[in-house]
Parts: structure tokens; sequence; C-alpha cells
């Protein structure tokens, strides 16, 4: 009778000890909703809902785990959202203060080409020639323009072309004498080896000749500034 007792005893004691060890597991979906509340929060939150019902059936632990990927899915995707709010606001205020101030921005010529109400714009991409750009500052023969703006009166185009440093400086040199501009008071030339600036003067107006030629083989990079004396 005592042995039986004692057996009993035993086979009771090993199913608690059993019935500790299943209630002290974690819940595996709670671990993967807690990871995956910081890689994608959405599904972090779905998995934390899952593994509280999982919990609270199977008597597991990670209760704890569950319940912080529900709390810090939330709480990105509440971030995002008020991130978006700002973004959305930022986009509404510049729509609203470009159309306040004439602002209007053209993209169907395979460019990007921003100008307001007075007439200033700035063009990048396959650029053209600013409007009203001087017709005595020449565009060099075959040159790219990825580039170009006017303000206030100033004009910049910039361009790319395959000649040499040397050929675009001897172009410019020969046509800008030819139309009247010259060296004088504000001007100056100065050379650095790969690139160049010459600032030459026409009445009240200047323009600045900038040749930059890649030593990487790529093509050499023009920049036309023409502004009026301050």
């Amino acid at each position: 009778m005592e042995s039986d007792k004692i057996t009993k005893e035993a086979v009771a004691s090993n199913e608690s000890v059993a019935s500790t060890t299943a209630t002290n597991k974690t819940n595996s979906l709670a671990v993967a909703a807690l990871v995956m509340a910081f890689i994608v929060p959405p599904i972090g939150l779905v998995l934390g809902i899952a593994a509280l019902a999982q919990i609270k059936k199977s008597k597991e632990s990670g209760k704890g785990l569950a319940v912080g990927a529900l709390v810090v899915s939330s709480l990105i995707i509440l971030l995002y959202v008020v991130i978006f709010m700002l973004f959305a606001g930022l986009v509404f205020s510049a729509n609203k203060y470009a159309k306040d101030n004439g602002v209007s921005v053209d993209t169907n010529k395979g460019t990007i080409e921003v100008k307001n109400k007075e007439g200033e714009s700035v063009e990048l991409g396959n650029a053209g020639v600013p409007d009203g750009f001087p017709s005595d500052v020449p565009i060099y023969p075959g040159g790219k323009i990825i580039a170009s703006s006017k303000t206030d009166g100033s004009y910049t185009v910039t361009f790319n072309t395959p000649d040499s440093k040397s050929k675009v400086e001897a172009y410019y040199k020969s046509n800008l004498a030819t139309n009247g501009w010259t060296s004088g008071e504000g001007t100056s030339s100065n050379d650095f080896g790969s690139s160049s600036t010459t600032t030459l003067k026409k009445g009240d107006s200047f323009i600045n000749v900038m040749v930059t030629e890649s030593t990487q083989g790529n093509p050499t990079a023009v920049s036309l500034i023409i502004y009026k004396k301050l």
C-alpha cells in the first residue's frame, strides 16, 4: 500500500512539473510579433493580437512580448501617420505658395521648368535658351544645354560638348570680340589647367565664360553667365 502511495505521488509530481514546463514555454508567435513590430509594424500588430489569443488558450508565457509588440507597432504606425500628415501639409503649403506667387512647373518637354509671374525661370534636363537671352552671346555649336535660368535680368546657360577646352575657349574669344564684348575694368581671365574662367563686358553688362575639361573622358562643361553691373 505504501508503495502504491509513493508511486501516485511521483506521477502527480511529474504531471505538475510537465504542466509547469508547458506553462513556462514562451509563445513563438509573441516573439515573432515583437520582431515584426520593428520591421513591418502592421504585421507585428496582427501577430501580437493573434499571440495574445493563443496565450489565453495555451497558458504559455510571452504575454509581455505580445503586448510589447502591440505597443511598438502602434507607436511606429502612429509615427508614420504623423510624418505623412506633415509631408502632406508641406506639399499643400508649397502648392499654395506657388499658386499665390504665380509659380508654375512644367515637365511636359522632358525637362523640369519652373517659372514665376515675373518671368524668372529655371530649367533643368534637356533645357533650352531662356527667353530674352542676349543675341550677341552665341551658344557653342552642337552644345547640349543641360540647365538654364533667367533671374532678375541675369541669364545662365550650362551645356556640354565633346570638343576640347582649348577649342571652346578659342570659339568664344573670337565670337564675343566680334560681337563687341571686351576686356577692361571689372573683367579678368584665369586659367587653372583643366578649367578656365573669362569675364568680359559690353556696356553695363558682363559675361563670365567658365570652361571645364574632364580628365575622365567626360564631355567638356561650359557655363555662360550674363549679368548687369551692380
